[in-house]
C-alpha cells in the first residue's frame, strides 16, 4: 500500500465496472495468448466462454442456426475481486 492510499471504514465505493471499445480487431482470437502471457502474473486465473443465441418458444428451445457461438475470455487476480473480459463483438 502506497503512504496516500487510505483506508476507509465505510468505503464510498465498491466495485467500478466500464469498458473500452475499440474498431473491430479481427485479428484478437489469434492474440489472446500473446496477451495472457503479458497478464498472468497479475491475472492467473483465466477461462474462455463461448456464448451462442438461442430462442425459447412454444416448440422449446433452438440454437440460432445462422449465428456461430462467440468467445469471450476471462481473466481474474488472485482474490477474484479484479476482473478483466475480452469479447469481440
Amino acid at each position: 500500500m502506497n503512504s496516500n492510499d487510505e483506508i476507509f471504514a465505510n468505503p464510498p465505493l465498491h466495485e467500478v465496472a466500464f469498458e473500452v471499445r475499440f474498431p473491430h480487431l479481427f485479428y484478437i482470437n489469434q492474440r489472446i495468448g500473446e496477451f495472457q502471457l503479458e497478464i498472468m502474473d497479475d491475472f492467473p486465473k483465466s477461462s474462455q466462454i463461448s456464448e451462442q443465441a438461442f430462442a425459447i418458444d412454444e416448440k422449446g428451445i433452438s440454437i440460432k442456426d445462422n449465428e456461430n457461438p462467440i468467445p469471450s475470455w476471462h481473466f481474474e487476480n488472485e482474490s477474484g475481486k479484479t476482473k478483466i473480459t475480452i469479447h469481440s463483438n
